[in-house]
C-alpha cells in the first residue's frame, strides 16, 4: 500500500440532518490526507442537501455530491457511488455514523499487513 493512496469515503443519506453534521467532521478529522467524500442524497426532504454544503464550506471538507430525485435506497446507492469513486480503498459509511481521526491510518495498515485482506470492518463504536 502507498502512503497516498485515495480512499474514498462514500456516504448514501436520506433525511439526515440530525446525524450528517458530526459524521462529516469525523471525516474532516481524520489524520489521513488523501481522502475523497461523496454523498448521494436518495431525495431527502429535510434540507440535508443544504445541510451537506454548509458543513463542507464550514469545513473546507470538498464533497461531490450526487443529488437524487427518488430514493434509489441503500445499497444501490452505494453501487452508484462505487462507480464514480476514485479510491484505491472505499469505506462505505453510514449517515450516522462517525470515525476515530485514526481509522482511515489504522484500516489502511490492516491492508498493508496482508494482501489477502479485501474487506474490513469495525469491531467498536465510538
Amino acid at each position: 500500500m502507498s502512503t497516498s493512496s485515495l480512499v474514498s469515503i462514500n456516504i448514501v443519506t436520506f433525511n439526515a440532518k440530525p446525524y450528517i453534521q458530526k459524521a462529516l467532521a469525523s471525516i474532516k478529522a481524520q489524520t489521513y490526507p488523501h481522502i475523497e467524500v461523496n454523498i448521494l442524497d436518495n431525495n431527502s426532504h429535510d434540507g440535508t442537501p443544504d445541510i451537506i454544503e454548509n458543513v463542507s464550506k464550514k469545513l473546507g471538507l470538498p464533497i461531490t455530491s450526487y443529488p437524487l430525485h427518488e430514493n434509489t435506497g441503500f445499497a444501490k446507492g452505494h453501487n452508484i457511488l462505487i462507480k464514480k469513486s476514485r479510491g484505491k480503498f472505499i469505506l462505505l459509511l453510514n449517515q450516522d455514523a462517525w470515525l476515530a481521526p485514526d481509522y482511515v491510518v489504522n484500516a489502511l495498515e490492516l491492508f498493508a499487513k496482508d494482501g489477502k485482506i479485501g474487506v474490513i470492518q469495525p469491531i467498536r463504536m465510538v
